[in-house]
């Protein structure tokens, strides 16, 4: 394994998490295939305000798609709501409306379930 050096400023931060993201994405269906379903919704729950500055939409919506399954496991009422929440601004901003509509209800539901206001 090779030793990776921490960026120096913030433009090279932005540069490695671009360059990587396709790991990313892989890291977190592997982290759920193989039940890390804490990494695999907590990852791009954390991601998330990078996502909506840098829109890299195949992986927003990627790990968007596993979380809500991987919170769900847990038994994570509120992370399987924001895990839906953000895949429907994906999916908006994306024109799909439809399917942006669809994740709402469940985060909607969700919160309901938790008692959420």
């Amino acid at each position: 394994m090779r030793a990776v050096s921490s960026p120096t400023d913030t433009g090279t931060a932005l540069r490695w998490r671009e360059a990587e993201m396709s790991n990313l994405l892989a890291l977190v269906r592997v982290a759920f295939e193989q039940g890390h379903d804490e990494i695999a919704w907590r990852l791009p729950a954390t991601l998330f305000g990078y996502f909506t500055v840098a829109k890299p939409w195949a992986a927003w919506i990627g790990m968007h798609r596993v979380g809500p399954a991987a919170a769900s496991l847990l038994g994570d009422l509120e992370g399987t709501a924001e895990m839906h929440n953000n895949l429907a601004v994906a999916l908006g901003l994306t024109n799909r409306p439809d399917l942006a509509i669809e994740h709402l209800r469940h985060a909607l539901a969700t919160n309901t379930t938790r008692g959420a206001d």
